[in-house]
């Protein structure tokens, strides 16, 4: 059917054939029976003027321009393609094999499901909760007051922003990688509500999460963090702010991996591991072990069941507490200015090895270390303020402890070498 203007369908229409509806915008103000046909709209489409005005039996569906979808229900057997910008009048779920967006898609407060894989490639607005049941290839920013939750795999084909406005919000997320045909892409997840969490289900950026290779970036913002998916790759920065949950044993991989301060991170049992510099503003508690492999930016308190290894040098962005059974760090201690942040090491009755110098380029304000044993082979320990030594102390190497005050709680044994102490001593 062609003209050249509107073309409007008063009442229930039904399919004998394939068919092309071409005009300046066609409407259907009853249901759409399709008999396993396909329907082509070439122009604007108004689909339905009530809820109950259903879209069902078709074979496939395509509309070249815009479409505002006033019912609950459009059903294909086949894919569903919407090129134009969409504009939802109700509550609406689409069911198909694929279902297309290559425009913008504006809810009006309207929740959307779409049943099947989705290709989203135009930025989502005014959503209430958005579901897909199938895989997501996303290429678009994502807006919703209410919910977001994916299923199936999720392919990024752009840069992309899923943002959750509600008090409530839950943004649920499965693997995701990158589309292959893209150059790597950065997502933002931002849940805002106080009450708000972001689920991520699945491994992000590795082999396994159905994508080529890791994401650029990933920034996580929501009040909790659930971090269940065990692998997290990117070729730049991690950024997560929010309460953090570990559900599994998990490494993180990039340039730079941050929590932010005012954040928690915990993970009964489970250990994590992070592939990069790290900057931990989160107190941290109840993992089984750390491990870093680059530099680190402490600024928090670090509790572990078991170890806790940093592989480069440690830098306190402010007063810091390590507690594990055995702490080790490979590079340099300091602070960021000379005599402004603290340090507490606690390893219990397990032994404690200094093998770094500590505040050699900015002086801590204060050192604490309890340990069953104290090795000193690094020569140097710079405080402002009071270091204390709280169990016995074996220098194997010549040391200085340079601070106000030098407190020694237990045994101090030489085996040959000099002590030297810049301070009082008690």
């Amino acid at each position: 059917v062609l003209t050249t203007g509107a073309q409007t369908y008063g009442d229930a229409v039904t399919l004998g054939s394939n068919t092309t509806l071409t005009g300046s915008t066609v409407t259907t103000q009853g249901s759409v029976t399709g008999n396993n046909k396909s329907l082509a709209i070439t122009g604007d489409a108004v689909l339905g003027n009530d809820a109950t005005d259903t879209v069902t039996g078709l074979s496939a569906l395509s509309v070249s321009g815009t479409t505002g979808i006033n019912n609950t229900t459009v059903t294909t057997s086949g894919a569903q393609s919407y090129s134009g910008a969409v504009t939802l009048g109700a509550d609406t779920t689409l069911t198909g094999t694929r279902l297309q967006t290559g425009s913008t898609l504006a809810g009006a407060g309207k929740s959307l499901t779409l049943a099947g894989d989705a290709s989203i490639g135009g930025d989502v607005s005014a959503v209430n909760a958005l579901t897909v049941s199938g895989t997501t290839l996303l290429g678009a920013n994502i807006s919703t007051t209410g919910d977001q939750t994916y299923t199936g795999a999720m392919t990024l084909a752009r840069d992309a922003a899923l943002t959750a406005t509600g008090t409530n919000s839950t943004i649920t997320l499965p693997s995701i990688g990158n589309d292959a045909n893209t150059t790597p892409r950065s997502l933002t997840v931002n849940a805002t509500g106080a009450a708000s969490s972001a689920i991520i289900g699945g491994t992000i950026g590795d082999a396994t999460s159905g994508g080529a290779g890791p994401l650029t970036s990933l920034a996580v913002s929501a009040g909790s963090i659930a971090l269940n998916g065990g692998t997290v790759i990117t070729s730049a920065t991690q950024s997560y702010s929010g309460a953090i949950t570990l559900g599994t044993d998990t490494t993180l991989t990039g340039s730079a991996i941050s929590t932010a301060t005012g954040s928690t991170l915990t993970g009964p049992g489970k250990s994590l591991t992070l592939t990069g510099d790290a900057s931990i503003g989160a107190d941290v508690s109840a993992l089984d072990a750390l491990a870093v492999s680059g530099n680190t930016r402490l600024g928090a308190s670090v509790t572990t069941t078991s170890g806790q290894n940093y592989g480069g040098t440690v830098v306190l962005s402010g007063d810091t507490t390590l507690r594990a059974t055995s702490i080790s760090v490979a590079g340099a201690i300091d602070g960021t200015s000379a005599g402004a942040q603290g340090l507490t090491l606690d390893t219990g009755t397990g032994p404690l090895t200094l093998s770094v110098a500590v505040g050699a380029n900015q002086a801590l304000s204060s050192l604490s270390v309890t340990a069953g044993q104290i090795n000193l082979p690094n020569g140097s320990v710079s405080t402002t303020g009071v270091q204390t030594y709280s169990g016995p102390v074996a220098l194997t190497s010549s040391a200085t402890l340079s601070g106000s005050t030098i407190h020694t709680l237990g045994t101090v044994t030489g085996s040959g070498n000099a002590l030297q102490v810049t301070g009082s001593t008690q």
